[in-house]
């Protein structure tokens, strides 16, 4: 992600929530890659470990997969690998 979105353009850090964001549509993305519909969000905790400089990037891990919920677990990094975030969303999935 371009840190074009970072709301102080000179230290270059991207504003919280633009990490939020990237954390949140790879999580869906994880459970739409399995369940082939969209995912609503209905909870998403995000814990910020490192300022968000650079290029970030995000993972994702389905942890449960439900008739109803689908939960995942997501990691931010940074260009170097170092975390910028880790965060557990949960989804509406049926």
């Amino acid at each position: 992600m371009d840190i074009d979105l970072s709301w102080d353009p000179d230290s270059q850090v991207a504003h919280g929530g633009v990490t939020f964001t990237l954390a949140d549509t790879v999580g869906g993305a994880a459970l739409v890659s399995q369940v082939d519909r969209p995912v609503p969000t209905i909870d998403m905790r995000i814990d910020y470990l490192n300022a968000g400089t650079g290029d970030l990037r995000a993972t994702a891990d389905v942890v449960r997969l439900g008739d109803d919920v689908g939960v995942t677990d997501v990691t931010v990094l940074l260009d170097d690998d170092t975390r910028a975030a880790t965060a557990r969303g949960v989804y509406k999935v049926g």
